[in-house]
C-alpha cells in the first residue's frame, strides 16, 4: 500500500505566492532524501474562486492555502515522513500560521485509479464521537466508497486513512496545531467546472445522508486546489 504525507498550510496575509515558491523546492528536497519505491511529490495551491471551500455541512470556512503531498511505498514511511516535517513551523514562520496548519500521514485506498490531474478536491473528515475508529473506517471503506464510485465529473477517487499516532507525532515535530482529522477523501479533477456541472446528479446519490452516519460534518473541511509542481522518481 502506498503511504502518503500531506502538509496543509494556512498562509499569512499577502504571503501565498512566496509560500508556493518555497514549497516546490521543499517537495523536491524531500523526495531526494526519502528512501522507498515509487516516490512522488506535488504542491497544490488553493483555487482563488472555490465553490467547495466549506465545512461538510455547507458553511463557509477558512481552508488551507497550500499543500505538499508526498507518496511512496516503504515499510518505514511514517518515521521518514516525521523526520522530514521536523521544525517546519520555524522554517516557514515568515509565510505560515502554524496553529492553523496541519500534517497528515496515512495509507492510500485507491478506488478509481487516475493519472495526476490539474485540480485536486480534498475533504478532511472527522469521526463522529459515538463511533469507534474501527467502525468509522469500516463504514468509510466498505459503504461510503460506493458513493465515490458513482460520483460524476471526476477522474479519480482515493481515500487516505490517517494513522492517528503518526499524524499526531508529525504535527508535534512540525510545530503545527491541527492533527485530529481521521481521513481525507481525495477526488482527482480535470477542472472545477466539470465537477460543478455534475453537482445536481451527485447531490441525488445520497452521499450527504450517508455521511451523517459516521462523519462529524460541521467540523470537517473541504476545498479545491490547483497543482503547481510535481516530481516523480
Amino acid at each position: 500500500m502506498m503511504k502518503q504525507l500531506l502538509v496543509h498550510l494556512a498562509a499569512r496575509s499577502g504571503c501565498k505566492s512566496q509560500l508556493g515558491a518555497e514549497l516546490a523546492g521543499l517537495a523536491e528536497e524531500w523526495c531526494r532524501q526519502l528512501e522507498g519505491d515509487s516516490i512522488s511529490g506535488a504542491v497544490w495551491m488553493a483555487c482563488e474562486e472555490d465553490p467547495f471551500c466549506m465545512t461538510g455541512d455547507g458553511h463557509p470556512v477558512r481552508a488551507f492555502d497550500a499543500s505538499i503531498g508526498i507518496e511512496m511505498d516503504a515499510d518505514d514511511a511514517f518515521p521518514q515522513f516525521e523526520e522530514r516535517v521536523g521544525g517546519l513551523a520555524s522554517s516557514l514562520e515568515a509565510w505560515v500560521h502554524a496553529d492553523l496548519s496541519s500534517v497528515q500521514m496515512g495509507t492510500n485506498k485507491v478506488f478509481i485509479e487516475s493519472a495526476p490531474t490539474p485540480v485536486r478536491y480534498q475533504y478532511c473528515m472527522r469521526r463522529r464521537v459515538d463511533l469507534s475508529p474501527e467502525d468509522y473506517f469500516r463504514h468509510y471503506e466498505e459503504v461510503h466508497s460506493r458513493f465515490g464510485l458513482k460520483t460524476q465529473g471526476i477522474r479519480g477517487y482515493t481515500q487516505l486513512h490517517l494513522d492517528a499516532e503518526s499524524t499526531r507525532r508529525g504535527c508535534e515535530q512540525a510545530g503545527f496545531g491541527l492533527w485530529q482529522y481521521c481521513s481525507v477523501s481525495i477526488l482527482h479533477l480535470a477542472s472545477v467546472k466539470e465537477f460543478l456541472s455534475a453537482g445536481q446528479a451527485n447531490a441525488q446519490t445520497g452521499f450527504a445522508e450517508d455521511e451523517e452516519k459516521f462523519v462529524d460534518r460541521p467540523n470537517s473541511l473541504m476545498w479545491t486546489s490547483n497543482e503547481t509542481f510535481r516530481i516523480d522518481s
